[in-house]
C-alpha cells in the first residue's frame, strides 16, 4: 500500500538523475526501444529525451511530497522507477499496451480497475501520451482523473511534444537517419516549421493517433480549459528559454477551476 501523507523529499541533482537513466535495463526488447530514445547514438536525440525525463522528475518534486502519484500511460516505467528510488512506494503506473517493465518490481498495472483500487491519488502525471489520444479517449482520461483524485481535487502534470516551429527540422533529419517514413509533404512541412500551422494528423494506435504529426499543444490547452480545468505552463524543453519556439516539449499543470 502506498502511503498517502506529506513527507520531505530530498531532490536529486541533474547528474544523479542522468546517472539513473544511463543504467541500462536487462530486458533486451526495452534496450532496443531505448536506442531510439534515452540511449540513442544520435546526440541531439539522446539529449532531448534525457532532458525531458529530468525535467519531468524536477517538476514532480513538490507533488511527490504531497502524497501518491499515478503515471498514466507509463510505458516501461522508467519515470516511476526513478520516483520510487527518490521516495520508496510513492508512485505506480498504468500501462494497458506495453508489457515489458524497466525493472521487474515496477508497480505497473495494465487494468484500470486495479489502478482504481489504489486510489485516491494526489497527482496524476501523463507524459508524452495525450498526443496519441482521440478526443473520446481524452474525455475518458479526464473523467478518470476526477474518479482517481481525492474529492475531485488534485493536479495533472502534462508533457506533450511541440510539432510546430523550427524544431521540426532536426526531428525530420532524425527520421531520415533512422530510416523512418517521411510523413510531411513539402508545403505542409514549410507551413508547420515557419508559420506554426500544424500538419494533418495521422490515425492509429487503437483509434487514436500513431504519430505526433499535426499535434497542436495550443489546442490541447484550450481543450483542458473548456472542460473546466485551469492550466499553467511550467516550462519548455530541452532548450533553456521560456518560449515554445525552437523547443520540442511543453510542460504544464492542470487543476480544477
Amino acid at each position: 500500500m502506498i502511503p498517502n501523507k506529506p513527507e520531505k523529499v530530498v531532490p536529486l541533482t541533474k547528474k544523479q538523475i542522468k546517472n539513473l537513466l544511463n543504467q541500462k535495463t536487462e530486458v533486451e526488447s526495452i534496450r532496443k526501444y531505448e536506442k531510439h530514445t534515452i540511449h540513442s547514438p544520435i546526440p541531439f536525440v539522446r539529449y532531448a529525451h534525457q532532458s525531458r525525463i529530468i525535467k519531468c522528475v524536477q517538476y514532480v518534486y513538490p507533488f511527490l511530497e504531497k502524497g501518491k502519484i499515478l503515471d498514466y500511460g507509463c510505458g516501461t516505467g522508467v519515470f516511476i522507477s526513478i520516483l520510487n528510488k527518490i521516495k520508496p512506494h510513492s508512485a505506480i503506473g498504468y500501462e494497458p499496451f506495453m508489457k515489458e517493465k524497466y525493472t521487474k518490481d515496477n508497480p505497473i498495472y495494465p487494468e484500470y480497475n486495479d489502478v482504481l483500487k489504489c486510489s485516491p491519488f494526489d497527482t496524476i502525471t501523463i507524459f508524452e501520451v495525450i498526443e496519441h489520444l482521440s478526443n473520446e479517449k481524452f474525455d475518458e482520461f479526464l473523467l478518470r482523473a476526477d474518479e482517481l483524485f481525492c474529492k475531485n481535487r488534485g493536479t495533472i502534470l502534462v508533457s506533450v511534444p511541440i510539432e510546430i516551429g523550427p524544431v521540426l527540422i532536426p526531428k525530420e533529419i532524425y527520421r531520415v537517419l533512422a530510416s523512418i517514413n517521411i510523413e510531411y509533404k513539402i508545403l505542409e512541412f514549410l507551413k508547420a516549421t515557419f508559420l506554426g500551422i500544424p500538419g494533418e494528423r495521422i490515425g492509429s494506435i487503437t483509434d487514436g493517433y500513431g504519430s505526433h504529426k499535426g499535434f497542436d499543444f495550443r489546442k490541447l490547452l484550450e481543450q483542458f480549459q473548456s472542460k473546466g480545468w485551469h492550466t499553467t505552463i511550467l516550462g519548455y524543453g530541452p532548450l533553456p528559454f521560456k518560449h515554445w519556439y525552437g523547443n520540442s516539449q511543453v510542460f504544464f499543470k492542470a487543476e480544477r477551476k
